[in-house]
């Protein structure tokens, strides 16, 4: 009898044990799973949401013709210049000689003119460290320019650079003054004047505008008047160029506007018309930067067919003066805020502060992250600006009226995107 209540009370131990030992292990298991945590830092993030196409340009554009006399014709001004009716955009010489020698004329009065505002007396600065710095801003340009192969602005810092450091010298005493440079210079210059100033006739623009030298024969392509009415058939069509005239020297593009048409379908075209800001365009042989245009026209026969997209631009360069027909990426939607995992929302329950910034006794449930401060997790509100298909975007500087709580994440924040039984004060171990 007595062995059997002893072996009773033996199973009944090794049960119990059995027992606590799950117990045990469960709870262990729950406290860790309960405290892995995966996390991701808050960074600054730049989107754009994007259409490519195929653009048109169109302009209002007048040939310039040269009518008056033969010879060899010498540019006075540059693509994208912008002309006043008369300005002189080309003389005629005799001969190439001629035209050469003109040039070198111009290109000596201009190292003159440089020259001779370097001889600026500097009695008064007494230190040279606005030059040194301008000297470093010239530097960084010349190199941008080299790396995006820019000639353009390469010779023009690489001027602004020579004219830094010249007036460096002069500060600091190096050189007195310029004065024997500019006269070799202006008896070289003396070579050259007799046969440089001897061109025969002079054209100039029929009206005001941006000068263009290259013709290519699509000037009269689109109705410039009727751009805004354009189709997709009117697109499609094929377009071949003018013959241009062998006494034709350039055009002027005239009009304070100027247009790019580009086909979209139509779900491209539904998401340009629910954009919420200001398009841009990003030409891809002409700059890098987007050019800000206003779209004037959405042409669509149906919601479900195909459109032409006409956007306006006052923007005018040396490389857009020369674009016609150009693959272009329209900039629809650009968000700035800060990009988490679409893992790491939540919602929760704040308190309410009022716009004065007091506490009203109320909550609020709203969607929010949980950051890890520490050792304790805590709830932040956010406000999403943009939703991707696994992150999204919230407002880095949300409008106090958008938050019930008044308080989000900021940049660098640890946030959760991965864990078990979060809440807001909850002690990580």
């Amino acid at each position: 009898m007595k062995k059997e209540i002893l072996k009773k009370i033996g199973i009944v131990a090794i049960v119990f044990a059995i027992v606590i030992y799950v117990v045990v292990t469960a709870v262990n298991a729950n406290m860790k799973n309960s405290n892995e945590l995966t996390t991701e830092i808050a960074v600054k993030y730049d989107y754009s949401e994007s259409i490519t196409s195929d653009a048109v340009i169109i302009r209002e554009e007048t040939i310039i013709t040269n009518n008056i006399a033969d010879g060899v014709e010498y540019y006075m001004v540059n693509d994208g210049d912008k002309v006043a009716v008369g300005t002189s955009v080309a003389k005629v010489f005799a001969d190439e000689t001629d035209a050469l020698f003109y040039n070198k004329v111009q290109e000596i009065d201009e190292k003159i003119a440089v020259l001779e505002s370097l001889n600026t007396p500097y009695d008064n600065v007494t230190t040279d460290s606005a030059v040194d710095a301008q000297i470093y801003l010239n530097i960084k340009s010349l190199l941008e320019a080299v790396n995006d192969n820019d000639f353009k602005d390469r010779d023009s810092a690489t001027d602004s650079l020579v004219y830094s450091i010249n007036q460096r010298q002069r500060i600091v005493g190096t050189v007195s003054d310029f004065n024997s440079q500019i006269q070799t210079l202006q008896q070289e210059k003396a070579k050259y004047s007799d046969a440089g100033s001897s061109y025969i006739a002079e054209i100039r623009a029929p009206k005001a505008g941006y000068f263009v030298a290259n013709i290519d024969g699509y000037e009269d392509a689109y109705d410039y008047d009727a751009v805004t009415k354009l189709t997709p058939d009117d697109l499609s069509k094929t377009v071949l160029p003018q013959n241009v005239s062998d006494d034709s020297v350039g055009k002027i593009v005239s009009g304070l506007d100027w247009y790019i048409a580009c086909k979209l379908t139509a779900d491209e075209a539904l998401s340009l018309s629910h954009s919420e800001s200001y398009p841009k365009i990003i030409f891809s042989s002409a700059s890098e930067e987007p050019v800000p245009v206003e779209l004037v026209a959405l042409n669509q026969a149906t919601k479900q067919s195909d459109a032409v997209a006409v956007f306006k631009c006052n923007y005018m360069n040396s490389s857009l003066s020369n674009l016609r027909s150009e693959p272009v990426q329209i900039i629809i939607n650009s968000f700035e805020g800060v990009r988490i995992s679409k893992d790491a929302l939540h919602d929760d329950y704040v308190e309410v502060i009022d716009n004065e910034g007091e506490p009203t006794c109320e909550t609020a449930r709203v969607q929010g992250v949980y950051i890890l401060h520490g050792s304790e997790l805590m709830f932040r509100e956010v406000s999403v600006i943009f939703a991707g298909s696994d992150f999204v975007i919230v407002d880095i500087n949300p409008e106090s009226a958008i938050l019930k709580s008044k308080e989000t994440i900021i940049i660098n924040d640890e946030v959760v995107i991965e864990g078990d039984d979060l809440y807001d004060g909850k002690i990580i171990k």
